[in-house]
């Protein structure tokens, strides 16, 4: 039985980063199972992208909490549809620049 364990932890930790990468974005909608735990955790120590992508996830779930707060006890609309007409040509010139 416990050759078995090693077995499957020894999977666990030999998973590739996309793995790694959809754990952690399943560890913010779910509790992951202690094995799942550990070897996300494990590989956060050797990984600097997923350590970054887990911390980007963390923030944007957070920023879009905020910004449901925020909506949700204001009665303005969301200023994107009433920008100045030149506002909008600015930044349409700025970008059409850029690709050129």
């Amino acid at each position: 039985m416990p050759t078995q364990r090693l077995v499957s932890l020894w999977r666990w930790l030999n998973l590739p980063c996309r793995e790694f990468a959809r754990l952690a974005s399943e560890a913010l909608d779910r509790p992951l199972s202690r094995p799942e735990k550990c070897a996300l955790q494990i590989h956060f120590l050797s990984c600097v992208a997923c350590r970054r992508y887990a911390r980007q996830l963390g923030f944007l779930r957070d920023a879009l909490q905020t910004l449901s707060i925020r909506l949700h006890h204001c009665d303005s609309p969301l200023p994107g549809p009433d920008i100045p007409q030149e506002a909008r040509q600015r930044i349409k010139s700025l970008l059409e620049n850029k690709q050129t």
